[in-house]
């Protein structure tokens, strides 16, 4: 499994909006970069250009904050501090950290390991770190020696106190599951704003509110979801594999087709299982997953992409997740959805 997404991108928003010339729906359009990546907001309505300021510069706030916490690029970062912290002392956190790597120690324990944010190093062994060098095969005790020392399990918690320990010498890397939060964020700020109905993504994680379109004829109000589209696990091309509908719920892609090399006849994926230490090679291409938070939707698409489709679909049967794996098939693709996937919660038809 990779802290490190080269390539996070495999859910890509598709917008279909009415033709009608009916439709008085219109739609504003907020869009930056941020977290290594881009950000777009798709808000139903038409905004004036003073509140559309005011909504951008706020946005841009609360990402340039979780920025500041949470990123390994940032050398002054609260994330980047705590990682050059000694072992053994206890470090009082900010509420949003806190709350990121408390819910990243949960998910690692719910999966038994297949979400881990300490699985950095042995990222960089394979190849596949922030930093571009030559890709070789490690050797077993070069893995085993990085197996005894990483684990969510060397992290300790203090509810009470908001205070983290480190048992041992590892880092934490959040970009599994941050650019989750980040969306939850700006969720959560246009909703305080009156913002009702949009559609927000971050590096491809994504929040859905309300609807994206209204309609009130003789009587009869109707209202349709939003809609995207997710991408078919192809190497050379993009194209459309399934189109979900989505209102009040979030959803998030990971994925394992794009970025690997190939060494004496073998291909080795940037997913590194950080129970094995050796990249996946199961015949899961992608798994999406829905969730009320996208910061756990976010990291249980990683955890799922690591165990694979057969124990990824036991997995979520088992524990309710609604997710959608593409399996790599003889012939093309197969879909598969647990349980849950395709059951939509009711829309609220009001204006």
């Amino acid at each position: 499994m990779t802290r490190i997404r080269i390539f996070s991108l495999l859910l890509f928003i598709l917008i279909f909006n009415s033709c009608s010339e009916k439709n008085k729906n219109t739609f504003t359009l907020i869009n930056g970069l941020t977290m290594g990546t881009s950000y777009s907001i798709k808000i139903r309505g038409e905004i004036n250009l003073a509140r559309f300021d005011s909504l951008k510069n706020g946005i841009n706030e609360e990402l340039k904050k979780i920025n500041q916490i949470m990123s390994t690029w940032i050398k002054d970062s609260e994330l980047s501090k705590l990682n050059q912290s000694p072992v053994g002392q206890w470090i009082t956190l900010s509420n949003e950290l806190f709350e990121v790597i408390q819910s990243a120690k949960n998910i690692y324990k719910l999966s038994d390991g297949s979400f881990d944010v300490t699985v950095g190093p042995l990222v960089n062994l394979w190849g596949f770190g922030p930093k571009p060098g030559k890709r070789k095969i490690p050797s077993a005790s070069e893995i085993n020696s990085l197996l005894k020392v990483l684990g969510t399990n060397h992290i300790q918690l203090d509810s009470k106190n908001k205070r983290l320990k480190k048992v041992k010498a590892i880092s934490i890397d959040l970009s599994a599951i941050a650019k989750g939060y980040g969306v939850d964020r700006l969720s959560n700020y246009l909703s305080k704003n009156r913002v009702k109905n949009f559609i927000a993504e971050i590096g491809g994680e994504i929040h859905a509110s309300g609807y994206r379109e209204f309609a009130s004829k003789g009587g009869v109000i109707t209202c349709k979801p939003w809609r995207i589209a997710i991408e078919a696990p192809l190497v050379d091309s993009r194209e459309v594999q399934q189109i979900v509908e989505l209102s009040n719920i979030s959803i998030a892609t990971s994925g394992d087709y794009r970025n690997y090399y190939e060494k004496n006849g073998s291909r080795f994926s940037h997913t590194i299982n950080p129970r094995s230490g050796y990249p996946i090679k199961h015949n899961l291409a992608s798994v999406s997953v829905k969730h009320k938070l996208t910061m756990q939707a976010d990291a249980l698409a990683t955890a799922l992409m690591v165990m694979g489709a057969r124990k990824g679909v036991k997995f979520v049967n088992k524990h309710d997740i609604a997710a959608l794996f593409i399996v790599k098939a003889e012939r093309g693709f197969k879909v598969i959805y647990s349980k849950t996937f395709n059951s939509n919660a009711r829309i609220s038809c009001t204006e």
